[in-house]
């Protein structure tokens, strides 16, 4: 199951990854228990450490897709009162500032 994950983590799989949580817990509940330093248990840990790391940088790199997909915010007008400190500049309702 964990070969599954990983494959599916590196061809970008989402809908297979969907129900993979719930079946690998599932999974992981049948096996049984194992002695501290059993091969099967580190090879296991090794590929769920793995898994972790894909999961980790899909998750970063959709984050930055969506950043750079995502619509620019409205620049906001900053102006500077007389004593030189920084305000933002406020239109009133229903006014727009244009220039003229």
């Amino acid at each position: 199951m964990l070969l599954e994950q990983r494959e599916a983590l590196l061809r970008g799989d989402l809908k297979a990854l969907e129900g993979m949580a719930d079946k690998l817990e599932r999974e992981l509940k049948l096996l049984p228990s194992s002695q501290p330093g059993d091969r099967t248990s580190a090879d296991l840990f090794e590929q769920a450490r793995r898994n972790a790391a894909l999961l980790k940088a899909a998750q970063t790199g959709i984050q930055r897709a969506r950043q750079t997909l995502a619509p620019p915010k409205a620049a906001q007008l900053t102006t500077y009162t007389t004593t030189g400190l920084r305000q933002a500049a406020i239109a009133p309702q229903g006014r727009v500032l244009s220039r003229r």
